[in-house]
């Protein structure tokens, strides 16, 4: 297998005598572009290679992220949103196994920009010929796209797309717009942030990318209602579609839509068996009175080795609704073994051991639950099903 994709690598594409299937996608490191244009603006290097990005992915070429490549940057002690010297961004493509590595700048002159950029070739370390797309700012768009079309006709020789689908991936969103965007992500400042991403959208109101921002912005805030509208729009997007469709789900679950809460779970289930996604579609079985399928799907997990102190907490609650008592005991004290700081096994523990007439072993796990802070007066008032914890984060591995 390696020493196919690195025939892979090395011939630009997927030749006919290696079966398509064995080629994984080349991973491509696209560098901002070096600029020094004042027309276009300090946002247009970052711009140009974001863009460049979403245009090759899902294709034969598997670009890094933005948040990959400023992954990359820290992890090797290299600034990030500052200009590197080629060496370092060798470097970095080194450390980060890439295939190919494409540097490139934009070029001002008169009313004419030039993108210029060439491919280094990681694994044979030759240089390919360059790339150069010329014209006004206005069709900077247009030129984006001719330039990411020579990059993917290049090294996908075989390309499975056409010139005339390529051209589709075109950027939309006006220049003023996009600037905004690009602005917005190097601002620390969630107030500064919003405004930018806000002016982006009223400029261009279908502006995928800076949707998905504002939505992933209300999520983290617990508003669903404002998220939701705005988390639409990450379905459209390659890289963010999964989450949009995690966080969609859950924002659902939350605010009383348990039943397309599990059809979105289930949908994103049928791509990835994601740990948090099958958690919070337990926890949507419940909340939907289907007991036996929640617990089937937390074993599921529990299977594929997933650990978190969630999925144990429900477990264990699961286990209770389908069986009482001693059918869950055994998933508390296995639970505790783990996780011997969670004040919330503590009280199920409590909670399990009194019904089972364990008097003493609940009145010490009670204690032991108020010490870590569980808040045993509101949940004594809940019913069992209400307990059951959703993980919102979907940065947790598969």
């Amino acid at each position: 297998m390696l020493v196919l994709r690195w025939i892979c690598a090395v011939l630009f594409f997927c030749p006919a005598v290696v079966p398509t299937a064995v080629c994984e996608p080349l991973k491509l490191l696209i560098f901002s572009l070096s600029s020094s244009s004042e027309e276009v603006g300090a946002w247009a290097g970052e711009g140009i290679a974001l863009s460049l990005k979403g245009q090759l992915t899902d294709t034969e070429i598997r670009p890094f992220t933005r948040g990959e490549t400023e992954d990359l940057l820290t992890e090797n002690g290299l600034p990030v949103g500052e200009p590197l010297s080629r060496g370092s961004m060798i470097y970095v493509a080194e450390q980060a196994d890439a295939d190919f590595v494409l540097m490139g700048s934009l070029v001002e002159s008169g009313d004419s920009l030039k993108l210029s950029a060439r491919l280094l070739n990681m694994k044979t370390m030759k240089q390919g010929s360059e790339f150069t797309v010329s014209g006004t700012l206005a069709s900077l768009p247009q030129m984006e796209n001719e330039l990411a079309w020579m990059i993917y006709s290049s090294v996908a020789r075989a390309p499975s797309l056409s010139r005339e689908q390529f051209s589709e991936r075109a950027r939309r969103a006006p220049n003023s717009a996009y600037a905004s965007y690009i602005e917005s992500l190097n601002v620390f400042d969630e107030s500064q942030k919003m405004l930018l991403l806000e002016k982006a959208v009223r400029e261009y109101a279908d502006f995928a990318e800076a949707r998905f921002q504002i939505g992933w912005y209300y999520y983290l805030k617990h508003d669903c209602a404002r998220a939701l509208p705005h988390m639409e729009y990450g379905l459209k997007l390659p890289n963010e579609r999964l989450q949009s469709e995690f966080m969609i789900g859950t924002c659902r679950l939350q605010t009383g839509g348990t039943a397309q809460a599990i059809e979105d779970y289930m949908r994103l289930l049928s791509t990835t068996q994601h740990m948090a996604a099958l958690n919070n579609l337990a926890v949507a079985y419940v909340r939907n009175g289907n007991v036996v399928q929640s617990l089937q799907t937390l074993m599921d997990a529990g299977s594929r080795g997933y650990a978190d102190p969630a999925i144990a907490i429900n477990l264990v609650i699961a286990r209770y609704l389908a069986g009482g008592a001693a059918a869950a005991l055994e998933s508390v004290e296995d639970a505790l073994k783990t996780y011997s700081g969670n004040g919330m096994l503590y009280f199920l523990s409590s909670f399990l051991n009194n019904e089972a007439g364990n008097k003493e072993r609940a009145s010490e796990d009670m204690a032991r639950a108020v010490r870590f802070g569980v808040d045993i007066d509101r949940l004594s008032r809940e019913e069992p099903q209400s307990w059951m914890r959703l993980i919102l984060n979907w940065t947790n591995e598969e």
